[in-house]
């Protein structure tokens, strides 16, 4: 976490400005908490991108699912002891093949989430896994990348859980024409596609 970010955070609280915080979730921070509690449509994205503890340590290189886990519950008790729900608290699940892409690993992510009361996951796709055809200069990604998100896709309605999609991975999948002369960077790693999937509690 940089070193000037409760400082940051304070000028935030004091303007009320709307946030969007990206963290690895490893170290738990309570200004994070009260930004989310200071305005609504202030966002938290926690990167787990996994389910299991062998599989976040393959992928992050330090032993510290646990503590994740703990600061997932941490902030969502935050919320709801400030009488909110975590809908502002999104777990992501970024896929990388041949790692965190199969039906195991996505139905323990799930299940984590569920026990820590997680009710908005984000699904992403590693933008390295782009694959660009050059003749119709569009891009693609491979059968068993749009495999996996589409399964993940499923499991969040089966978990009832808001679901937020990326919205040129979205199209990809849809077979939809996505020309990468139209695509900023900005565009791509910031653009998404909001579903509510499941219930409305």
């Amino acid at each position: 976490m940089l070193e000037e970010f409760n400082d940051i955070a304070n000028i935030a609280l004091k303007h009320h400005c709307k946030t969007e915080i990206l963290s690895n979730g490893i170290v738990y921070n309570e200004m994070i908490s009260k930004l989310l509690i200071d305005r609504d449509d202030s966002i938290l994205y926690i990167s787990l991108d996994c389910g299991t503890n062998d599989t976040f340590k393959k992928m992050k290189i330090v032993d510290k699912f646990n503590d994740v886990i703990l600061n997932i519950k941490k902030y969502i008790e935050d919320l709801k002891k400030a009488g909110k729900e975590p809908y502002q608290i999104r777990i992501k699940y970024i896929i990388f093949p041949n790692v965190n892409d199969n039906k195991k690993e996505i139905d323990a992510f799930f299940k984590v989430c569920q026990e820590c009361g997680v009710r908005t996951v984000a699904r992403a796709v590693n933008h390295n896994d782009r694959k660009i055809n050059s003749s119709k200069k569009n891009m693609y990604l491979e059968a068993s990348v749009i495999k996996s998100y589409e399964y993940f896709k499923k499991q969040a309605k089966n978990y009832c859980m808001n679901l937020i999609l990326e919205l040129w991975a979205e199209a990809i999948i849809e077979n939809k024409f996505y020309t990468c002369r139209k695509i900023s960077p900005i565009t791509k790693l910031k653009s998404e596609l909001h579903f509510l999937l499941g219930e409305k509690y």
